[in-house]
Order: structure tokens, then sequence, then C-alpha cells
């Protein structure tokens, strides 16, 4: 599955991000000038599903626009959702993430994390993406 490059201000976060986190992420893009990896997208309601530090850095810069890889997120078996433990009590289903960030009501950052086999490598200069 190859990414592709569609523009950021189409994209809904279900998530909030971790500031620590952030500036990690924000450094890396700095200091290479390159997006490395790109982010996970329901096909459907262009939810991110991974990659909303990525996301947020990018917005921030003024963007717009960024790599991502479309899955059928709710119909696709191979995309398995899990919660990290200190999340637990958050659990819902993939359905109900959907819902959520359509209603703009982000879960707590690093609350749900995905299995998947993937290739999000992608390598774009942060030059073509303004």
């Amino acid at each position: 599955m190859s990414f592709e490059i569609v523009e950021i201000d189409a994209l809904l976060p279900h998530e909030e991000v971790d500031f620590e986190n952030y500036e990690v992420v924000s450094a890396g893009i700095a200091e290479n000038n390159v997006i490395e990896r790109a982010i996970i997208i329901d096909k459907k309601s262009n939810v991110i599903l991974d990659g909303h530090h990525r996301y947020s850095v990018l917005l921030d810069l003024g963007c717009k626009f960024i790599p991502v890889v479309y899955v059928n997120y709710v119909q696709d078996s191979s995309f398995i959702l899990d919660f990290y433990p200190n999340r637990l009590h958050l659990r819902c289903t993939k359905e109900e993430i959907i819902k959520k960030a359509l209603n703009g009501k982000l879960l707590p950052y690093k609350t749900t994390k995905h299995t998947h086999n993937l290739n999000l490598t992608c390598n774009v200069d942060l030059d073509r993406l303004f």
C-alpha cells in the first residue's frame, strides 16, 4: 500500500497530543526537513488513526498537505485496535472512535494503539507540503 499526499485540513484527529512527544517529533522534522512516515487515515471518515503528533506539527508549521495511508478502519480485521494499560477505562469500539472524532470529542493522548502491517515509509521533503 502506497502513500498519498492530501490536504491537511480535510483530516480529523481522534486523540489529543502530548506536549513532550510533540516537541520530540517537531525537532526531528526540523532537523531532517523530511516527513519519514505517513499517517494512517480512515478512508470513509478522514479520521486520523495514527500520526497525531506529525499531523499537529505540520499543521502548526502551516503545511497545506500531508502524506497519508488510507485504511478501511472498521471493516479491516488486520488493523487491530487496542488500548494502553493506563487508558483501559476508556475502551470503545472502532465505530465509537470514529463517532467521537466526527463530534470533536478527542480522547486523551496515547489512549488507542493500533497493530497493523502497513509500510508507512514516505520520506517526503517538508518543502513539498506547503
